[in-house]
């Protein structure tokens, strides 16, 4: 294919139609040809020359009608059968900003009516080339168009994934459309793409675009770590010129393995609620918030963030955001005693070999061999063992003797060609240990909370304050290492003393309850209850105890009166008279007494 264009400062070129039909039709044999305003007499000459030319405008022998009703020339409809398309195209492809309209007809080439591609580097796209019903059971094909179109992936197999580097390919059938996932995105993936059907050994194309890579302005992955069971969310933001589009979430399946490719089922859309999955778009904010409820096992992995653009016989959805999605489950146990972690796994990791791996350290638990570490910790080999309900889809942990060095943070994982960590376990151990402080209000004090890393790594401590583990350090921390100084609260490092210390001034009465020195890092996980009880000060317990007497002496001087009268006033044997008269007797003589 030529593209002809007016020399720089120079005249337009002559016989310029003509030229480029003879160069294009050169060494076709067998071929028809129809022209539209490429035609002139000379070219008529030319090709009567070189080949075998019935009439110059069509194929036919004679000027006969056609039998239809309005009895139109059969070469005219020869003609619109060819090239009827040519107006209907310009006025499709004017829209497109790698399109241009031309004034003379070529051949169908992508500067013509292919469509703009838009992703960024580092991310993905996903190509939606729809095909007709006609050609469904034929092999699909993505070239990329240099001088030819170089064959990036192929494949027979309808409605399964198929992988070549960073292609991936994906016929479906039922719907006829070829899907193209292109992976980790870069600026030289840049150019010219082809869909298309193979038949008799030719490509014969579905749909043309041009692939446009941009830098990724939100170049870093976003880890987000969720709690099993519980809901979880995390934004994508977009640009200002995306705002309407509809927006999509995708997972890319089996991050380990060699071959990503996006699982179509877990595909979320705007005003499209699965069960678990939904999105938000907050236009205004110009991002989307996925949510997801109940977290699984089954939800981590490599998520993008995509919108979505649909043109005529092409869509395509851009990665805007890679969100990496890490599932996490927390165990706590006591010190000396026995602590289960269960690791569910979701049903393609069934027959795979079960591991549990301490961060950051050489040491993996398995079923078959027991604890694997260069170190060879066989006092441990003892305390672990793992075993592997492949019908409950859960493997089982079970650490006897628990220690202030089990804890810490841990991988299930499991064995698919590569060791693939799909879920971080906490676990988390309470001291045997327990401090019992007491205090008096307005007054200071200070406790000193065992510490096991060096005063020099002075991270991860904190005080807190809840009944339970899980609320304190959530919802009550009231000083930590980070901060040192919260309102009355304040946490500085004893070196000599292995501790840190934690000072409370001007103590309350209500600062009265459970409390536990927490110590995390990335080889710890301890606590130890501290129980904090404030009694009141001396001056008030005084006052109190005074009141209290003089309550105690009202109530025994009224009873005793009470008595008194009961005692005057009871009820002679006899006549009511004297009953009344006696008790008369007696106010008029407690009336004198008071007035002397």
């Amino acid at each position: 294919m030529e593209l002809a264009r007016k020399p720089p400062g120079g005249a337009p070129e002559k016989n310029q139609g003509m030229r480029v039909v003879l160069e294009m039709t050169e060494g076709l044999q067998g071929h028809n040809i129809t022209c539209d305003n490429f035609t002139s007499y000379h070219l008529e000459d030319e090709f009567q020359r070189l080949k075998n030319v019935l009439v110059m405008s069509t194929m036919h022998k004679d000027t006969s009608l056609s039998t239809r009703e309005d009895m139109k020339l059969q070469m005219i409809l020869e003609y619109n059968s060819t090239k009827g398309g040519v107006d209907n195209l310009d006025k499709v492809t004017a829209t497109y900003s790698c399109q241009r309209k031309t004034a003379h007809w070529p051949l169908r080439s992508c500067l013509l009516d292919c469509v703009d591609v838009i992703g960024y580097s580092g991310r993905g796209v996903i190509i939606n080339c729809y095909y007709s019903a006609s050609v469904r059971t034929q092999s699909k094909v993505v070239c990329r168009k240099v001088q030819i179109c170089e064959t990036k992936i192929r494949t027979n197999i309808p409605n399964q994934w198929v992988h070549n580097g960073k292609f991936h390919m994906y016929d479906d059938t039922t719907a006829s459309v070829i899907k193209v996932f292109i992976s980790n995105l870069s600026l030289q993936d840049t150019g010219l793409y082809r869909c298309a059907f193979v038949q008799d050994s030719a490509y014969w194309t579905v749909e043309d675009w041009e692939l446009k890579v941009k830098e990724d302005f939100f170049s870093e992955l976003k880890t987000v770590t969720a709690q099993l069971g519980h809901n979880a969310s995390f934004i994508c933001e977009y640009s200002e010129m995306k705002k309407m589009n509809p927006k999509c979430l995708f997972k890319i399946q089996d991050l380990s393995a060699e071959h990503m490719m996006p699982n179509t089922l877990t595909t979320v859309r705007l005003q499209e609620d699965s069960r678990r999955f939904s999105i938000s778009d907050e236009r205004d904010l110009n991002m989307f918030r996925v949510s997801i409820k109940t977290v699984t096992v089954d939800d981590a992995g490599l998520y993008f963030c995509g919108v979505q653009t649909n043109e005529s016989t092409v869509s395509y959805i851009s990665a805007i955001r890679n969100i990496h999605l890490r599932t996490a489950s927390t165990v706590i146990g006591t010190e000396g005693d026995v602590v289960e972690v269960r690791c569910p796994y979701a049903s393609n990791y069934q027959q795979h070999s079960k591991y549990f791996c301490k961060e950051k350290e050489d040491e993996c638990l398995t079923e078959q061999t027991g604890l694997h570490s260069q170190t060879q910790l066989q006092k441990k080999v003892k305390r672990f063992s793992l075993s592997d309900n492949t019908t409950a889809g859960v493997f089982t942990v079970t650490i006897s003797g628990l220690t202030s060095e089990d804890s810490g943070k841990y991988w299930c994982a499991v064995w698919t060609g590569v060791l693939t960590n799909y879920l971080s376990m906490e676990l988390k151990v309470v001291m045997k240990e327990e401090l019992h402080v007491l205090g008096r209000e307005a007054l200071n004090i200070s406790i000193n909370c065992s510490s096991r890393t060096d005063s020099e790594t002075n991270k991860g401590k904190f005080f807190c304050m809840g009944q339970e583990l899980s609320s304190c350090v959530h919802e009550g921390v009231k000083v930590s290492s980070e901060t040192n100084r919260s309102g009355r609260f304040s946490l500085s490092e004893d070196a000599s003393a292995g501790a840190f210390r934690v000072t409370i001034t001007d103590l309350r009465e209500e600062d009265s309850g459970m409390y536990w020195c927490g110590e995390e890092n990335s080889g710890f996980a301890i606590y130890t209850r501290v129980h904090l009880q404030v009694m009141k000060a001396p001056g008030s317990s005084v006052v109190i105890t005074t009141v209290s007497v003089c309550v105690v002496l009202v109530l025994l001087i009224g009873g005793l009166t009470l008595i008194l009268y009961r005692l005057r006033c009871t009820k002679t044997q006899g006549t009511a008279l004297s009953y009344t008269q006696n008790c008369k007797l007696w106010f008029i003589k407690q009336e004198a007494r008071r007035k002397e």
